[in-house]
């Protein structure tokens, strides 16, 4: 064993795989020479619709007739469909890969790096689970490395041994650390630097390498994989260390407890109060630090955490697609200080914010407005019966710089006339409000109220509660010289 092997995980598997590695690329080179058939790595490439949101899926239609040699597809055990090369006609190959099989076969550890399936067969099956083995080694670990050493002309022991490292710490490391990266669906930035949010949260653009890396296939069954596409920037959280579940099947899997979404979400609902766009995000990826358990060609990696669906269902539809405008720098400002309110924010304010957004995902007035209510009254709620008067009294004061205060009052007590009838089970005869001699839909004035509350909360200097408008209306109300103090009530 070389001096230089001192720093890998499994060097007894890299003293195996390299003279692998080496005889099957020989054999590989020479039969596509000779101009026949050979496998080629397919590309994504990097598309994006009229109004400029990206729409990159990684489906193909075609096999790609040039291009780079795909290793992972050129040798198999049986003649027939899917195997341009026998294994059995390059013996070291052979050799090395029947010599992985049988070490797995005694040792747990290595069994788990080299295969995902084996590790779950019947323990009795010996052959099955060698013939597993041997089937992961061949096209899932020695065709990737070659498929990376291609596209990134590797060509020394050395730089072939490095692509291995990466890939091995994915496979053996019991931690890892990258960048956790949320894409934001159907919402675009006016950025194109990222911007900090607090410590080691940011929002990135996403390059067209990322798109390229992150394409979903038309067959997604939980998610659209055109608006999951649809994303310019992300929410990433840097150089977060996690517990290693990357060589593991996909089905079922949750996200490592390390890896959080909850600055997404935040960020997600900080976007909506702002704006009143309707976000979200359909993926959780890593970007490694010194390791990768795939690749495609030359592109940096991304390892997919979580896919499904975490944005309204509506968004489904792409009518939104149709064009895109960037939320100007002055209201990402205002996102950013949100954002990071929402971080610290109390239980009461958590809820208000989640409950505003969710209306985003609602399909049913009646849900919408009763969400609005339960926001409303996390915020500006203090009795346990949640006396409407006194509701509309502290909206009307928290709001006092942006809007009237008559007019604050007279909506919000008009919206809970809504909302109380339909808690008791009655249907309301009007869903809108009326100011003067104009009407208002009630959803849009009871959104827009809590929006409005929210984000006089969150941005304010010095955020307010129900007690400390309370406070403040008795300012505003006092005389000049003030009040006597009553006695306190003798025992």
């Amino acid at each position: 064993m070389a001096d230089t092997d001192h720093d890998l995980l499994r060097p007894d598997l890299w003293e195996l795989l390299l003279p692998a590695i080496k005889a099957a690329r020989k054999a590989g080179r020479d039969y596509a020479s000779s101009g026949r058939y050979v496998p080629r790595q397919s590309l994504t490439e990097y598309q994006q619709n009229d109004a400029g949101w990206p729409q990159v899926t990684s489906d193909r239609v075609l096999a790609p007739k040039s291009g780079l040699l795909d290793w992972s597809d050129l040798f198999g055990f049986k003649e027939g469909v899917g195997t341009t090369i026998l294994i059995s006609d390059v013996p070291e190959l052979a050799e090395s890969v029947r010599e992985i099989s049988g070490r797995a076969m005694e040792d747990d550890g290595l069994l788990c790096g080299v295969s995902l399936l084996a590790p779950r067969m019947d323990a009795e099956n010996t052959n099955e689970r060698r013939e597993q083995v041997e089937f992961e080694t061949l096209r899932m670990l020695i065709g990737r490395i070659l498929n990376r050493a291609d596209a990134v002309e590797a060509e020394t022991d050395a730089e072939l041994r490095s692509i291995y490292q990466q890939i091995e710490r994915a496979r053996f490391s019991k931690t890892l650390t990258g960048d956790v990266i949320v894409p934001l669906v159907a919402a675009s930035f006016d950025a194109d630097e990222p911007f900090h949010i607090d410590g080691n949260a940011w929002i990135e653009p996403l390059t067209k390498a990322d798109h390229r890396v992150r394409a979903l296939s038309w067959i997604q069954q939980d998610v659209s994989p055109y608006v999951a596409a649809a994303a310019t920037h992300a929410v990433v959280l840097r150089d977060v260390q996690f517990t290693n579940q990357v060589h593991t099947l996909s089905i079922g899997r949750e996200w490592p407890p390390e890896i959080s979404a909850d600055l997404a979400h935040a960020v997600a609902e900080a976007v909506y109060i702002v704006t009143e766009i309707p976000t979200g995000f359909a993926q959780i990826l890593v970007r490694p630090r010194d390791w990768a358990d795939d690749w495609e060609q030359d592109l940096p990696p991304l390892w997919s955490a979580w896919t499904g669906r975490a944005y309204p269902e509506d968004l489904n539809d792409r009518e939104w697609a149709k064009a895109r405008t960037p939320i100007p720098a002055t209201e990402i400002d205002d996102i950013v200080r949100i954002a990071k309110a929402l971080k610290t924010a109390g239980k009461k304010v958590a809820i208000a914010a989640r409950r505003c957004r969710r209306t985003s995902f609602r399909d049913d007035v009646e849900d919408v407005i009763l969400d609005i209510a339960i926001g409303i009254e996390a915020l500006v709620g203090k009795e346990t019966d949640a006396l409407t008067h006194r509701m509309a009294q502290r909206a009307a004061i928290a709001l006092a710089d942006d809007l009237p205060p008559a007019n604050t009052y007279s909506l919000l007590k008009q919206f809970y006339g809504i909302r109380s009838k339909i808690a008791h089970g009655d249907s309301p005869k009007k869903w809108t409000v009326k100011l003067g001699e104009n009407e208002f839909s009630a959803i849009w004035t009871g959104r827009y109220l809590l929006r409005s509350l929210l984000r006089s909360l969150l941005l304010a200097d010095k955020p307010w509660d129900a007690s400390s408008l309370d406070e403040r209306m008795l300012e505003r109300l006092g005389r000049p010289e003030g009040y006597p103090i009553a006695d306190s009530e003798e025992e």
